[in-house]
């Protein structure tokens, strides 16, 4: 049986983001005028996307997701009668596997940690969002 991460996806909301944020991420550009256009070959350069999402106990779990390529801006739009509805525009990107080797030799697509596991440093936790988290393995060390 083979377990190998290959990819998943990730939905933003460009709401949440910004709009600036979502050109970079989907490569979408501004004319002349200030219009934006998207096109069949947008799409930005991976980036890694780290978060942190609130657990049950009221603490945080923190993620780093290593390499996300975002596609287009997704707006979806309803008719009802005369009324168009615009909900808010999204877009998603395809979560794949770091191409960097960790320390083992492998290849990660995610790191995660909750504030309150036992032995998590106080400094992992305030210094996650400085920079993408890098594996710590000693040499020779780490858990098959």
């Amino acid at each position: 049986m083979v377990k190998e991460f290959q990819s998943g996806t990730l939905t933003l909301g460009v709401a949440d983001i910004g709009v600036d944020a979502a050109e970079v991420l989907t490569g979408a550009t501004l004319d002349d005028n200030k219009v934006l256009i998207s096109t069949s070959e947008d799409g930005g350069a991976p980036v890694a996307i780290g978060f942190r999402a609130k657990k049950a106990n009221g603490k945080y779990r923190y993620f780093w997701l290593y390499r996300v390529k975002f596609g287009i801006t997704a707006t979806n739009l309803q008719t009802k009668g005369d009324s168009i509805t615009f909900s808010t525009p999204t877009i998603e990107g395809t979560v794949m596997r770091r191409n960097k080797p960790d320390g083992q030799g492998k290849h990660p697509w995610k790191a995660e940690v909750s504030e309150d596991d036992p032995g998590v440093s106080p400094e992992t936790i305030t210094g996650w969002y400085t920079e993408v988290y890098e594996p710590v393995f000693a040499v020779g060390g780490g858990s098959e």
